[in-house]
């Protein structure tokens, strides 16, 4: 039987400890979805896997389902998906973990998904999301020439070469949103050309804020758009503009098409 592992700090898990396989995975409430995601993780078909959430103050019965859970640690740190994010992958490649997949907790992954980004060796690479059921393909292999400079940040593998280069998420976009596209465009800067491959895997789009009380919702709200504001500042495009593909897609084979939410 696996031992249970909780801890209030990543050092009390073990530094000098490899891990293998990890998957990182932030819990705020959503109960249910994160059972759905776990069983998805624990699905996976590659050996030796280690999960470990960072639970980010859940009030739902979360904590205590986790405590009842074998074979999990757990972290528990409140604050932005960016710190939280860094929390995790700092001590993982302190650990000598050469990757990490990091996942939302409102996401089912096909059993082949690790073990498809791990075989592609590549720095920061993700599957494509898709919050329709029939769209994902278990076990059938993604094909080889569909890659898409535009990558998912609600399942993604990242490298410690890739985070090194890079570095941490910066924890000034506070809460949740834009801490994505900011690294996106930072790997792109610093000569990493992140993609998804044919992949799909399910994701139930902004859960948290859909099942926010009202209150909880706006200011999440708020925080976004805030978040947005300060990636402007520092980038001078706004976040999925036509100038933001234009910037992270330059000299990819797919710079042609370029998708807007403008």
């Amino acid at each position: 039987m696996v031992k249970r592992q909780m801890a209030t700090d990543p050092g009390r898990c073990g530094r000098n400890e490899m891990i293998t396989n990890p998957v990182v995975m932030l819990t705020h409430n959503n109960l249910a979805l994160t059972k759905a995601a776990i069983n998805s993780v624990r699905a996976q078909d590659i050996d030796g896997i280690s999960l470990i959430i960072v639970e980010n103050g859940s009030t739902d019965g979360t904590k205590e389902w986790l405590r009842s859970q074998e074979g999990i640690r757990v972290m528990h740190r409140t604050g932005s998906v960016a710190e939280c994010w860094n929390q995790a992958l700092k001590w993982l490649f302190a650990s000598k973990s050469p990757y990490a997949l990091v996942v939302n907790n409102d996401v089912e992954l096909p059993g082949n998904y690790y073990r498809c980004l791990v075989e592609e060796n590549a720095p920061f690479a993700s599957g494509i999301a898709t919050d329709r059921r029939e769209q994902v393909r278990t076990g059938d292999p993604p094909k080889s020439e569909s890659k898409r400079y535009h990558p998912d940040f609600s399942a993604y593998l990242i490298r410690k070469e890739c985070y090194e280069t890079v570095g941490p998420f910066d924890e000034k976009f506070l809460g949740a949103y834009c801490e994505d596209c900011d690294y996106h465009v930072r790997m792109f800067e610093a000569g990493i050309r992140a993609y998804c491959i044919d992949l799909p895997y399910y994701h139930i789009r902004s859960a948290t804020i859909k099942n926010s009380p009202p209150e909880q919702a706006a200011a999440i709200q708020e925080q976004a758009e805030r978040n947005r504001r300060y990636f402007y500042r520092k980038h001078g495009f706004k976040v999925e503009s036509r100038q933001y593909w234009e910037h992270v897609w330059k000299d990819s084979s797919n710079a042609g098409v370029l998708p807007s939410r403008e």
